[in-house]
C-alpha cells in the first residue's frame, strides 16, 4: 500500500485509474468516434462527481455531530443572530464547519 497517502488520494487514484481504462477500452472498440467518447465521459464523469462529493465522500472522512454536544454557547448566540435575521435555524441542524479536526494538514 502506498505510504503518506490518505483514503481521500486512494479512492481518487482508483477512480481515475478505473475511468482511465473504461476509457481506453472504448477508444480501442470505436477509434473513429474517440473524441465523442472523450466527452461523454468526462460529462458523465462531471455528472456522477457532483452526486458523489456530498452523498459518499463527505460522510466517509468527516464525522458530522451536532454543534450542540461541542459547543452549546454558540449554538444559543447563533439561535438568537438567526431569529434576530427572522430565518431561524433549529439546534439540531447546526454543524461544525470541520475547521477544528487534528487531522487538517
Amino acid at each position: 500500500m502506498a505510504v503518506g497517502l490518505d483514503k481521500g488520494e486512494l479512492l481518487e487514484y482508483w477512480a481515475g485509474d478505473r475511468g482511465g481504462r473504461l476509457l481506453f477500452a472504448v477508444i480501442r472498440w470505436k477509434p473513429r468516434t474517440r473524441g465523442g467518447c472523450i466527452w461523454d465521459g468526462g460529462g458523465t464523469r462531471w455528472r456522477c462527481s457532483c452526486f458523489h462529493q456530498p452523498v459518499v465522500r463527505r460522510p466517509l472522512f468527516n464525522k458530522f455531530v451536532p454543534l450542540q454536544q461541542k459547543h452549546p454557547e454558540l449554538v444559543e448566540s447563533i439561535g438568537k443572530l438567526t431569529q434576530r435575521a427572522g430565518v431561524p435555524i433549529p439546534a439540531e441542524r447546526m454543524f461544525p464547519d470541520g475547521s477544528e479536526r487534528e487531522d487538517v494538514h
